[in-house]
């Protein structure tokens, strides 16, 4: 990056710096989503109603208590918050997972889950309505703590743009190169999906550290974004983004990798620029659901029988993308919504853990090879005690607190949730959101969503990579925060 670049850059930033760091929210805006929260209710009450769900009603209370403390942030709303605010991204993001997600459940009752057959629909329903309850005094706790607890230290930061771009196109020769030789190691692609044909879980086990190392790429991307406005407009951008995308999912064959990288990419643009896109956001959703879809036979085809074949891409149209996206994403939400399973069966069934799948926090980083039986992640734990499979299956953060400590489990785990987000918060609002920053705080709201252990450690290890990026862009230093 020249020098010009670089103080034009500068410049840019100062200019649109006068607004709120999470990008400003307008009266009407809050007022339009408190009116689809309340739209939203009203639908479901109808339809529950008219189609007799079996403890229909304990549904609508858990559901109207549950949207309420959604809508605290957007009812109790600071000056200098925004759309990118913790709080209010937070409950925003809870709120369009749950709208299309569970709106089956809200309005027909759940009939079947997966882990619990031998449970009646009204059975079924009322751990719904506990969920929603739950989760609810967890969203609760947050806010509280966010609003009562004083303001934390931030850390001493020297942040500049960068004197240099070298450290961008570095990381993403890291990455591609580990990639390559590691997928050479295992005999080429083809061999390394018949390896992991087996289970993709049980493939995978141990090459967590080298699927680490790919997030290189795409930490370089997001400050590739950060750093130049232009970026999307230059084909290296999207050709390195291609090529990054293809090689989480050829590793890993997850589909949600990819999504997540879109997401942290949007979330960057928006705060850079400091206004929202609604078209962009449209049509991410849009690409999201439509990769899910596509995608899921070729992940079939390669993580279950080892053949790789792009007939199964070729063979899936746009209308049968969307529904099949559609349909598992329905699926996952509540057929087989693994917190239900937990409810049920803890603590009578199956013991309290606690807190040794929060143990995993600290054990991750070390290699089952030298450690066999360290504490895996809660997401392995409740496949095999409540599905009978090798797989995971993730509880999410009201399931996994309640696991480990029931109830108090729950206000606990939220309110250091809420603490951390006020740290975040007030960290960025010092440094004005500085473009150094912006993608790890990206990261922070997309990664870490909700207090899941796995989130966590998944969110530290991007972390750790992104501060080497920028320390080797020249752009961190410590220097007191502004005031």
């Amino acid at each position: 990056m020249s020098q010009a670049t670089t103080t034009g850059a500068l410049q840019r930033h100062r200019a649109i710096s006068q607004g709120s760091p999470f990008v400003s929210m307008s009266g009407m805006a809050r007022g339009a989503v408190l009116a689809l929260f309340l739209g939203y209710y009203v639908v479901v009450v109808f339809l529950c109603y008219r189609n007799q769900v079996p403890n229909g009603a304990s549904i609508l209370l858990a559901l109207g208590l549950n949207l309420l403390t959604f809508a605290l942030p957007l009812m109790f709303y600071r000056q200098g918050w925004g759309w990118f605010h913790p709080l209010v991204f937070a409950s925003l993001w809870r709120v369009m997972k749950m709208l299309p997600r569970k709106l089956p459940t809200f309005v027909h009752g759940l009939t079947w889950h997966r882990a619990l057959p031998e449970y009646s629909p009204s059975e079924l329903n009322q751990l719904v309505a506990q969920d929603l309850l739950l989760e609810a005094l967890g969203v609760l706790c947050a806010f509280v703590a966010f609003m009562a607890m004083p303001r934390p230290p931030v850390p001493s930061l020297r942040l500049a743009l960068p004197r240099r771009h070298t450290g961008i196109w570095v990381a993403m020769a890291f990455a591609g190169g580990v990639v390559t030789l590691y997928l050479i190691a295992r005999g080429g692609l083809l061999s390394h999906f018949s390896q992991t044909a087996r289970s993709r879980h049980v493939g995978l086990a141990g090459q967590i550290y080298i699927t680490r190392l790919v997030a290189f790429g795409f930490v370089a991307l997001w400050y590739w974004l950060a750093y130049w406005r232009n970026s999307a407009r230059d084909l290296r951008f999207w050709v390195a983004a291609l090529i990054f995308a293809f090689l989480s999912f050829a590793l890993t064959g997850s589909r949600g990798s990819i999504v997540s990288i879109a997401m942290v990419g949007l979330v960057v643009v928006f705060m850079r620029d400091r206004r929202i896109r609604v078209g962009r956001v449209a049509l991410a959703a849009f690409a999201a659901i439509y990769v899910i879809g596509v995608l899921g036979p070729l992940r079939r085809s390669a993580f279950r029988d080892g053949e790789f074949s792009l007939e199964n891409v070729r063979s899936v149209d746009l209308d049968e993308g969307l529904e099949g996206g559609g349909d598992e994403i329905v699926t996952r939400a509540n057929n087989n919504n693994a917190t239900l399973a937990i409810l049920a069966r803890v603590p009578e069934r199956v013991d309290l853990l606690y807190g040794s799948s929060y143990v995993a926090l600290f054990t991750a980083p070390i290699p089952r090879a030298l450690w066999a039986g360290k504490p895996g992640f809660t997401g392995g734990r409740v496949g095999k005690a409540f599905y009978g499979t090798t797989g995971g299956v993730p509880p999410g953060a009201v399931g996994e607190a309640y696991w480990n400590f029931h109830i108090p489990g729950i206000v606990l785990v939220f309110c250091l949730f809420g603490a951390f987000q006020r740290w975040i918060a007030d960290t960025v609002a010092a440094y004005d959101a500085h473009p150094s920053l912006i993608p790890m705080y990206a990261m922070c709201l997309t990664m870490f969503q909700s207090p899941v252990v796995m989130g966590f450690v998944y969110l530290v290890s991007h972390i750790v990579i992104a501060l080497i990026v920028v320390w080797s862009m020249g752009t961190l230093g410590h220097r007191g925060p502004r005031t």
